[in-house]
C-alpha cells in the first residue's frame, strides 16, 4: 500500500505516528474526505474485497464506498502505519430486529491495552474512536454515543434528543475477522433485489458546518442547525449532485444501467 498516496487522498498532513492523537485525526480526515456511498452497487459494478482493488477505487480514483470498502481499506492503512488493529463483524439493528453475522464491518484499534471502536463506514457515525470498555456516554463533538455490553457482545447506540434515548446502531463482537470472511454477504448486498443498497441510492458526507446527503432523489443539506430537503426531479440535477458532492464516476459506456429510482433510470436510458 502506498501510505503517502492514501494520506494525501484524505488530506492528512500529520506525522503518521501510531498514537491516539494520530488515530483521532486520521478518522476525522477520512470521514471528511471520503463519502459513504453505494453508487457502484446501483451501477451494477462489482465490489471486490481486496485491498488493492479498494485502494484503486478510493485512493487512485478518488471515490467513496460503503462499510466493507471504507473500513476494510482504512484498517489496512492503520496497520501499515503501525496501529494494532483488526476487523470485527457487526449486526445492524432495526427496532427489535438484528441483522446477520457480517452485516457490518468495523474496526477495533488497541492502544496501550485500551480497545477502541473505529468506524469510518457507517454513514453518519462517530467522528472519534469510542472506548469499548466504557459504558458512559461519549461525545464526538456533535453527538453522544454509548457502548453497552450484551452477553459476549456489545451494543453501540447514538443519542437521539428528539426521542430522549440512545438508539441502537449495531451489535458487535470483538472476535477478530479477516476481510475475506465478509465476501458472501458483500455479494448479497450488491446483487439481491431485496437488499437495501440495491433498492436505494444512499450517499452522505459531512461538511465543515453540517452534512450533505442524497437518498434516491432527495437531497438533504444541513448547515448548522438548519436542515433543508429538496426533491430533485431533473435528471441533470441529480447527476450534478452525485458529481459535485460524492465523486461519482464518469458515465461513458454506462447507458442502460438502471438506478433504483425512475429519474436516474430515465437519465441512463436517454
Amino acid at each position: 500500500m502506498d501510505v503517502n498516496a492514501y494520506l494525501k487522498r484524505i488530506h492528512f498532513w500529520g506525522t503518521g505516528i501510531a498514537d491516539f492523537s494520530a488515530l483521532e485525526k486520521l478518522i476525522q480526515a477520512h470521514i471528511m474526505a471520503v463519502p459513504f456511498e453505494n453508487i457502484d452497487i446501483q451501477l451494477m459494478c462489482p465490489i471486490v474485497l481486496d485491498t488493492s482493488s479498494l485502494f484503486r477505487k478510493v485512493v487512485l480514483n478518488n471515490r467513496g464506498g460503503y462499510c466493507y470498502e471504507l473500513n476494510g481499506l482504512f484498517g489496512a492503512l492503520l496497520k501499515a502505519i503501525g496501529f494494532q488493529v483488526y476487523y470485527i463483524s457487526g449486526s445492524i439493528t432495526k427496532g427489535k430486529n438484528i441483522g446477520p453475522l457480517y452485516d457490518h464491518l468495523a474496526l477495533v484499534v488497541v492502544i496501550d491495552s485500551q480497545r477502541w471502536l473505529v468506524d469510518v463506514g457507517f454513514g453518519d457515525f462517530s467522528m472519534k474512536p469510542l472506548l469499548i470498555d466504557n459504558t458512559h456516554p461519549q461525545f464526538d463533538g456533535q453527538h453522544y454515543y454509548q457502548i453497552q455490553p450484551k452477553g459476549n457482545d456489545f451494543i453501540v447506540g447514538k443519542w437521539l434528543p428528539e426521542h430522549n434515548h440512545f438508539m441502537s446502531e449495531y451489535v458487535f463482537s470483538l472476535l477478530p475477522r479477516q476481510l475475506g470472511e465478509f465476501k458472501d454477504i458483500n455479494d448479497i448486498k450488491q446483487s439481491q433485489p431485496n437488499s437495501l443498497f440495491m433498492q436505494n441510492l444512499i450517499c452522505t458526507i459531512p461538511t465543515t458546518n453540517g452534512r450533505t446527503t442524497l437518498i434516491n432523489n432527495r437531497l438533504i443539506q444541513t448547515i448548522g442547525k438548519k436542515k433543508t430537503e429538496t426533491t430533485l426531479t431533473d435528471n441533470n440535477a441529480i447527476w450534478s449532485v452525485l458529481k459535485k458532492h460524492f465523486n461519482a464516476p464518469e458515465m461513458e459506456n454506462r447507458k442502460g444501467v438502471p438506478f433504483c429510482f425512475e429519474a436516474l433510470h430515465a437519465y441512463y436510458q436517454s
